[in-house]
């Protein structure tokens, strides 16, 4: 599953840099302070407050660094061009006009929101957010990827596919809830690996919900299919289920055979001498599914399916994201368009797992 643990690192070397806060270019809910480097919400009135920086982002300052020295309900940090509004509209990262892009946090009184999105199309989940966390925002301009850190651990990174990263018109930019206070962190010679383990990636298989016919590698993060013993359509789940505040996950596939369904079950699932994923029914389960015939599609426990969909090749990454709230399951097959499907079979209040 995701990435080999043993993948070589690629480390990359940045240093301080200078961006400063924008005094007109800033909600009036949002103060800065004199050195133009911190910025706090001072006003509880206002929708959503931003501000973005005096400086864009380019190849030779592609990266900042933003410390959380007071947090309060909320906070989205990240980047935005100049079509974002600052106020009035919705959070960093959420907006669909313009490039925006955020690490977004958010706790109220029934669940805790955790992620990492783009101008309200594609989000990841990712780790929590607490005061003394740094956060660094990394723009890889030739590969429209931007990639998030706190405290540099890798949290995820999200493609640019539709709308293109362009130097020199993206800003670091922070939407604040009333007493956030963020700093620009200017003193830190930073060195981030871009090729670690994402921390939305830590998914296992589990050795105790497998076929026979699968092989699970020792850290649990690949699986495969022995020759022996013999199995009809063998499967297995992950250790964990999909939750609300984790409800993506991310396969690579390393070796492609005759066929493959990737997707997600529940735990009546059955994972040998049954029919394959995203066709049994009797159970929640639906996958992507690629057969070397030609076949390729999503399907879901039989009834529901959409043909020509895009074909798999080695190598390729496979996404997968839940929206609990509106009943929807959404497959990615790396930068190519976004492949949806719209079940709206009856999914909330069952154990949804992640499946191979």
């Amino acid at each position: 599953m995701n990435q080999k643990s043993n993948q070589k690192s690629m480390w990359v070397q940045l240093y301080p840099n200078n961006f400063q806060w924008d005094t007109e270019k800033r909600a009036t809910d949002i103060t800065i302070s004199k050195d133009g480097y911190s910025a706090m919400r001072t006003a509880s009135k206002g929708q959503n407050p931003a501000v973005i920086s005096t400086r864009p982002l380019n190849k030779k300052q592609p990266n900042v660094r933003i410390e959380i020295k007071k947090l309060g309900s909320w906070i989205g940090v990240g980047l935005a061009d100049s079509n974002f509004l600052l106020h009035g509209n919705k959070t960093l990262g959420a907006q669909n006009t313009g490039v925006n892009s955020s690490y977004f946090w958010q706790n109220n009184s029934s669940s805790i929101v955790r992620k990492i999105q783009m101008y309200g199309e594609q989000s990841v989940d990712v780790g929590e957010v607490n005061v003394g966390d740094k956060i660094d925002i990394v723009v890889d301009f030739d590969g429209q990827k931007i990639y998030y850190f706190n405290n540099e651990i890798l949290q995820g990174w999200l493609p640019s596919s539709s709308r293109m990263l362009l130097e020199d018109k993206i800003y670091p930019a922070v939407s604040l809830s009333f007493g956030t206070e963020i700093s620009v962190v200017t003193q830190d010679i930073i060195k981030l690996n871009i090729a670690q383990k994402p921390y939305c990636l830590f998914w296992k298989w589990d050795t105790q919900r497998k076929a026979p016919a699968i092989q699970l590698s020792k850290d649990c993060y690949s699986a495969s299919r022995k020759d022996f013993p013999k199995g009809m359509n063998p499967a297995v789940m992950a250790t964990d289920p999909l939750t609300k505040q984790r409800s993506h996950f991310r396969v690579q596939l390393e070796k492609l055979g005759k066929w493959i369904g990737i997707g997600i079950c529940d735990e009546r699932f059955i994972l040998s001498e049954s029919k394959t994923l995203g066709t049994q029914p009797g159970s929640v389960n639906a996958a992507y599914f690629y057969q070397n015939t030609g076949i390729n599609r999503l399907q879901m426990f039989g009834e529901n399916s959409f043909d020509n969909a895009d074909a798999f090749t080695n190598g390729c990454i496979v996404d997968i994201k839940i929206d609990f709230d509106a009943n929807r399951i959404y497959f990615f097959l790396e930068k190519i368009t976004r492949i949806f499907s719209s079940f709206t079979n009856c999914i909330i209040g069952r154990k949804i797992i992640s499946m191979y």
